[in-house]
């Protein structure tokens, strides 16, 4: 909101950037009819502005559609899952922190359909991306992505496991983020509640949620 209107109106990659951010506080309606906009404007994506990148472009329409799915809890057909990863290969070439985001909401995705192998394959991947970017806060992400499809799949102590490497990536890299941890516990603790290991879970959450 601070860049003058002007200015974004002249550069479709910032408008796609604005649709993200009014997905970010809770305007989906508002980020997806923006989003059809830049659709239209840009040839269904194909076209940037002059001396713009036609398949940066691409790229990011495919990472803000991909993340509006999400947000309107729509889940994709397999055919757009199969045309996203294709041009996924065809144009992002080795941009790790690129491919790491694409690759989670390819599991995203893929978990909402009930594609748990496919979820579970997106995930190694993410976090390999991540992993190879330096990028903590994906692979954290990555992890969490990846226990709750364990746990979906009837498999708790792999879930377990999958949280932990994100509770002990959170400690040590972002130990006075806290919201994290309010991310792992809740996730953790569900597992102990649903396999009978309910006596810790009160405390866990209390110690999660101290100083929010």
């Amino acid at each position: 909101e601070l860049m003058p209107s002007e200015l974004i109106e002249r550069f479709p990659r910032l408008k796609l950037m604005r649709s993200l951010v009014y997905m970010k506080t809770g305007r989906t309606k508002e980020a997806r009819s923006l989003y059809e906009e830049v659709r239209r404007q840009t040839e269904d994506f194909t076209r940037d502005r002059d001396g713009g990148n036609d398949n940066a472009l691409r790229l990011d329409s495919m990472i803000i559609d991909t993340t509006l799915l999400v947000n309107e809890c729509r889940a994709a057909d397999d055919e757009y899952l199969r045309r996203h990863e294709q041009t996924i290969r065809l144009i992002s070439g080795d941009d790790d922190s690129f491919l790491g985001n694409a690759k989670i909401l390819l599991c995203l995705t893929s978990h909402q359909k009930g594609h748990f192998p496919a979820a579970l394959r997106y995930a190694d991947e993410c976090i390999i991306h991540y992993r190879r970017a330096n990028a903590l806060h994906g692979e954290i992400f990555g992890h969490l992505h990846k226990g709750v499809v364990h746990f979906a799949t009837g498999q708790p102590k792999l879930a377990l496991s999958d949280y932990q490497q994100a509770r002990t990536l959170w400690h040590r890299h972002f130990g006075d983020d806290r919201t994290k941890l309010s991310l792992v516990t809740p996730l953790t603790m569900e597992v102990h509640y649903e396999t009978g290991a309910q006596q810790p879970v009160l405390r866990k959450l209390r110690e999660s949620y101290k100083g929010l």
